[in-house]
């Protein structure tokens, strides 16, 4: 996360941490989230003024095509590491 706002010039990035770290400002996403789930179209909302996303939410499998579809330039970076190793 914090690589990526390096890269973009310090522009946030979006990441669940954001959630917790914030508290309340962003509490409204939740039931964007839960919608976007079934299938409603928030991203432009969600990740308003982020330069980039990382881990969950965007990283569910009901998303990921989506946001390739939604952001078809954007650049996605797939890590593996073994599970162990958590």
């Amino acid at each position: 996360r914090s690589a990526l706002s390096q890269l973009y010039g310090g522009k946030p990035v979006y990441h669940y941490q954001a959630l917790v770290e914030k508290g309340l400002r962003y509490v409204h996403t939740m039931p964007l989230w839960l919608e976007a789930y079934e299938g409603a179209d928030h991203f432009d909302e969600l990740f308003k003024g982020c330069c980039a996303a990382v881990d969950f939410p965007t990283s569910l499998p009901c998303f990921i095509f989506r946001l390739a579809d939604k952001y078809p330039d954007a650049k996605v970076i797939l890590t593996v590491r073994d599970a162990e190793s958590w």
